[in-house]
């Protein structure tokens, strides 16, 4: 087979560089365009992230609040633990106290 060979002119070439420009120019308006869409995206992520920072500074706030609930809690019940060991320590003594007058009466009651 022989290969036909066609001559370039210059009425040809100048309809492929103008049929090279419509391409870039539509590959340009198709990138400008792309680059908007990504643009709107990334604005749209940016918005929502402002958004869950948002959200995590008032979950923040509300588990300060709690922990503090908790502390305050906390300082409650060791209260009463010392209180009802104090209880403990003079329930004690008095039974150690009754414990000896028992064991001196019985001694008494011996001699």
């Amino acid at each position: 087979m022989e290969t036909v060979r066609e001559s370039w002119t210059d009425e040809r070439l100048d309809d492929l560089s103008q049929r090279m420009e419509l391409g870039f120019a539509e590959v340009k308006t198709e990138l400008r365009r792309e680059i908007g869409s990504v643009r709107g995206e990334i604005g749209s992520v940016r918005g929502e992230i402002g958004s869950v920072r948002g959200e995590i500074g008032a979950l923040g706030s509300s588990v300060r609040s709690e922990i503090g609930s908790v502390r305050e809690e906390i300082g409650g019940v060791r209260q009463e633990l010392h209180s009802i060991q104090r209880t403990m320590v003079h329930f004690q003594g008095i039974l150690i106290a009754a414990l000896l007058g028992l064991i001196a009466a019985l001694i008494g009651t011996q001699v």
